[in-house]
């Protein structure tokens, strides 16, 4: 185990060194909880968002750079990445920062290591199945009658790619690392509408769960300071215009072939 850290760029180099396989993640969420990230949002009159964003981007160009620097020893390089909101909703969405961050790092990768990008496959994660047991936003709430509604601002029919995180992306990279480069994969275990899922829920907790499109603006107010807009933004692009953006490079899970032949395949993706 070698110790590196996202924000520094010599420390990756060094955990990376000699490696033939490289799965890299940024963390544009973790910011959110460091007050000196709060203050210097603060200070320059922006939103914490935009200072993750910052951050994001800057974490993605130290992964791709440590990568580049292990060209002679490394045989896979696989990006965890989201899709670029802004060009694939032709700019209607402005906000969805933590999407368009991780995306710049598959620009600056394109732009500035064509070596490296002949050995790199891309994982655009789905939508994350847990989101509720830590979101209050995403969360099912309880009602007088001890039903409970879940209240999201997009249609209850659009489809969403989603996944079990914890369970499933390791299979997922896996297979990226074993197929041949160029892969641009989405990371779902299944396809599901929230009225699907409320049925799901329902079924697992014995209780009675249905969906209600909500306003977005009531996402933004119950978060304040830009993440309830983040979120909202987030919602109206997967309800408008695909979790992917409708990229048409993307393959699912079913379409990736290994080289010993095996089709990945999970959950309800056959």
């Amino acid at each position: 185990m070698v110790a590196a850290d996202l924000n520094d760029a010599e420390s990756l180099k060094k955990a990376f060194h000699g490696a033939n396989v490289i799965f890299g993640v940024t963390d544009f969420w973790q910011g959110m909880h460091s007050p000196a990230n709060h203050e210097e949002a603060k200070a320059r009159g922006v939103t914490i968002n935009e200072i993750c964003y910052e951050i994001g981007v800057q974490q993605g160009k130290n992964i791709v750079d440590a990568a580049a620097a292990t060209l002679e020893t490394l045989d896979r390089f696989v990006l965890s990445t989201l899709s670029d909101a802004k060009k694939w909703s032709n700019g209607v969405i402005q906000w969805n920062l933590h999407f368009d961050a991780k995306w710049k790092a598959v620009e600056y990768l394109r732009e500035e290591y064509p070596e490296l990008e002949k050995k790199t496959s891309l994982l655009q994660v789905a939508f994350f199945m847990t989101n509720w047991q830590s979101s209050p936003a995403m969360r099912p709430v309880k009602q007088d009658d001890g039903t409970y509604i879940l209240s999201i601002p997009m249609s209850g029919d659009a489809k969403i790619p989603m996944v079990e995180p914890r369970l499933d992306t390791g299979h997922f990279v896996k297979a990226l690392v074993q197929a041949p480069p160029g892969k641009n994969l989405i990371g779902a275990a299944s396809y599901l509408s929230w009225n699907e899922w409320c049925e799901i829920w329902s079924k697992i907790h014995g209780k009675t769960c249905r969906f209600e499109q909500s306003d977005r603006q009531d996402l933004e107010d119950a978060i304040p300071g830009g993440v309830g807009k983040e979120l909202a933004d987030m919602f109206q692009y997967i309800g408008e215009f695909g979790y992917y953006g409708n990229d048409p490079s993307v393959v699912w899970p079913r379409d990736v072939s290994t080289s010993n032949g095996l089709v990945l395949i999970l959950g309800l993706l056959i």
